[in-house]
């Protein structure tokens, strides 16, 4: 369970703004910035949960008052508006495929590499051998705390991508939007029969 993927979708898209807005940098390290914030909070939600035995819903819980606290502090409590790269608003409002959003083409491709991941690759199998039964997986020779740490990475390089998708889509950093997020997530996933 994470907790804080929708501050940490917030605080991707806080630094995707200072990276673009305030540093001035290209769109694409502004973009690597988003995924690379919300990857290392998934890292280190992992760390927490795997190395240091800390509950997921206690260190998730963390992260999120962590995220939420650190996309106020770096934003100045004020939102940070893309009005200087109207390009950055195409990243999604934009379609290459005709009157499709190119919102809904990154996350169709999310999608399926989500699936590919979960069903083609080892990082799935022993995501879905994990899930299953963790001790029974730890017992077959499988180094469990280093590979939930990379589920966790993985979920919030995914929390990093809805954080620059939502500030393109927005045209600006919300430092106070993915409050409430993380229980539409959780009925997300109980709806959906996980």
């Amino acid at each position: 369970i994470d907790l804080s993927v929708g501050t940490v979708m917030t605080l991707s898209a806080v630094m995707t703004g200072v990276f673009i807005t305030f540093w001035g940098l290209p769109i694409p390290v502004g973009i690597v910035a988003g995924l690379a914030t919300g990857m290392l909070a998934g890292t280190v939600n992992g760390l927490f949960i795997s190395r240091m035995n800390i509950p997921p819903f206690i260190a998730t819980l963390g992260m999120m008052m962590i995220a939420r606290g650190l996309s106020l502090i770096i934003s100045g409590v004020k939102p940070i508006y893309f009005n200087d790269t109207p390009a950055f608003r195409q990243l999604t409002m934009g379609s290459l495929i005709a009157d499709v959003p190119n919102a809904v083409m990154i996350l169709f491709l999310a999608a399926l590499i989500a699936a590919f991941i979960l069903g083609k690759t080892i990082l799935g199998r022993y995501t879905v051998a994990m899930g299953s039964n963790e001790e029974a997986t730890r017992l077959s020779g499988v180094n469990v705390a280093n590979w939930k740490t990379g589920v966790y990475a993985l979920g919030g390089f995914f929390s990093g991508l809805a954080g620059v998708v939502i500030a393109s889509r927005l045209n600006s950093a919300q430092p106070a939007l993915g409050i409430g997020y993380e229980l539409e997530a959780i009925a997300a996933v109980v709806i959906g029969g996980t």
